[in-house]
């Protein structure tokens, strides 16, 4: 197999919005460049309808799937579900899947999952889909499973770049103390949906500007590379271009 410098991999390649422009366009995501998302402030609904419609944008290319961890099923069609009380045996089961991928990979001489899908397609062998993992509510498994469940949260964003399988992680509070340095030193994409204070944006954004968010907005802001937040909206706009 040529190296990954050699081949051409967009085909191979996913994205996913995490917001909507002024003109309707979505705001993309590059997944061979993140290491999964929080998702912040706002109310429950409005983060859950933020997320659902993410993912059945994401759930239009072929080549990608999902497990939704949470209290209610979500409305998009093809999600494997997982009630709560299941979010760490599911979440443990995913970072496994994540090891069987890189030995996999690493067997086809691949270090990423476009390289390895197009190793997979010149052999007509079956392609890895991009997956993400979906939690509900960060706080509400912190409470019940506690250390344990951020740990192998941190496992899966550290790891989840590479064989393309990402935690999508929403939390009901951005408050320094209720969400841990160490889950957001791993996950390098935020969403805030509006917080009460510069604090608590500080705390999830890295920046301020989330306390003072219509209802509707959102900022995104991709921290590894200390980008500037980007100032969306968070449903797709009605429109010619929605």
């Amino acid at each position: 197999m040529d190296e990954t410098s050699q081949i051409n991999l967009s085909g191979f390649s996913r994205r996913m919005p995490v917001g909507w422009c002024a003109n309707g366009a979505p705001y993309p995501l590059d997944l061979g460049k993140s290491h999964g998302v929080i998702v912040g402030g706002g109310t429950d609904a409005a983060r859950k309808q933020t997320v659902q419609a993410m993912l059945a944008a994401f759930l239009l290319e072929e080549g990608t799937g999902a497990v939704w961890c949470g209290a209610d099923r979500p409305e998009a069609e093809g999600v494997e579900f997982a009630a709560e009380e299941k979010a760490l045996e599911r979440l443990k089961d995913f970072c496994s899947e994540q090891i069987r991928r890189y030995e996999q990979m690493k067997a086809a001489g691949s270090n990423n999952l476009p390289h390895y899908n197009a190793f997979a397609a010149e052999r007509k062998l079956a392609p890895m889909p991009f997956q993400l993992f979906i939690l509900e509510d960060y706080q509400d498994c912190l409470a019940r499973f506690g250390r344990p469940f951020t740990d192998q949260l941190c496992f899966a964003a550290r790891y989840g770049r590479a064989c393309g399988m990402l935690p999508v992680v929403c939390t009901s509070s951005a408050e320094p103390e209720k969400l841990p340095s160490l889950l957001k030193a791993e996950i390098s994409d935020r969403i805030c949906l509006g917080v009460p204070s510069r604090r608590e944006s500080l705390s999830l954004l890295g920046a301020l500007g989330g306390e003072s968010l219509k209802k509707g907005d959102l900022l995104y802001r991709h921290v590894a590379d200390k980008s500037e937040a980007v100032r969306l909206s968070a449903q797709p706009l009605k429109g010619e271009n929605a």
